[in-house]
């Protein structure tokens, strides 16, 4: 019994030492291949990551969908060109990747327009897609996690994908909604820590009575500050203003168009204003 689990324990041990660190600054791209989609990195089971996003959703039709292959080929394209353009630069093989999403995409919008679930469909795809693909980094690379939690990355995954798929940049902050506990490996514990440290107690709001002690050899009487506003519960929200073309299609849309040669060269765009948020509203 002892020289048997003694054996395992040394299997254990070394199977741990045989491992590799998955760390997405040393991971190298494997490669474009023509009409066949690249895997994730170390076999990362893809339809797991999607049954885990899936299963807060209740539209069937939506979870059925992600589960065809053309849009499995556009969140593996999606997730390589994102790794190449943040870390392993390359112009063909984005240019490559690119082209395919963009063909995929329009086989997309033709299936969306046989379902009565379409349009849903396609309002929702850019938050889909984003967490599936950051839910693919994270399990992909556990070990470049804190790469992954940076506001910055989570921000430029946001803004392309949406930009791409849905004509406009997300509001500042969307990803701060996401359920990160369906999102990230388990092993990893940092999210839920800040999340504890973030949500105080409701009796944290008053002071303790060692607090009262040491405030009652000052003054009580609040001084005077006739220039002084007083602040707001929350900070005022920066805006922006953008230039919407109506008769627009998506980079996409227009990227595939063009490569057809079927982009119109006549016609009259329609600009209007469109003002959104430029910045997070976080409160005082």
């Amino acid at each position: 019994m002892k020289s048997a689990e003694y054996q395992q324990s040394f299997r254990n041990t070394k199977k741990k030492a045989s491992q590799k660190p998955k760390l997405v600054e040393l991971y190298q791209f494997p490669g474009f291949v023509d009409k066949v989609p690249i895997p994730l990195p170390y076999e990362t089971a893809l339809n797991t990551i999607i049954g885990n996003v899936m299963s807060s959703h209740k539209q069937r039709g939506v979870v059925r969908i992600f589960n065809t292959p053309v849009v499995q080929e556009i969140v593996l394209d999606c997730f390589w060109w994102i790794f190449l353009h943040m870390y392993k630069p390359n112009a063909e093989h984005q240019r490559k990747l690119f082209d395919r999403v963009a063909q995929n995409y329009v086989r997309l919008l033709d299936l969306c327009l046989k379902l009565t679930s379409g349009d849903a469909l396609l309002n929702i795809f850019p938050t889909l897609l984003s967490q599936i693909i950051y839910s693919s980094f994270c399990f992909s690379f556990p070990q470049s996690l804190h790469r992954f939690h940076t506001r910055h990355f989570k921000s430029q995954l946001c803004c392309l994908l949406w930009q791409w798929f849905g004509g406009l940049c997300p509001n500042p902050g969307s990803y701060n909604n996401w359920d990160y506990d369906a999102l990230e490996p388990k092993e990893d514990m940092s999210h839920k820590k800040e999340k504890q440290n973030k949500d105080s107690s409701f009796f944290d709001l008053f002071p303790s009575k060692k607090q009262l002690s040491a405030t009652t050899s000052y003054s009580l009487r609040p001084k005077k500050h006739p220039k002084q506003k007083p602040h707001p519960t929350f900070r005022e929200p920066e805006f922006t203003c953008m230039a919407f073309n109506l008769n627009g299609n998506s980079p996409l849309m227009q990227y595939y168009l063009k490569r057809q040669k079927a982009e119109l060269h006549s016609g009259t765009n329609i600009l209007v204003r469109r003002t959104e948020p430029k910045k997070q509203v976080i409160p005082q």
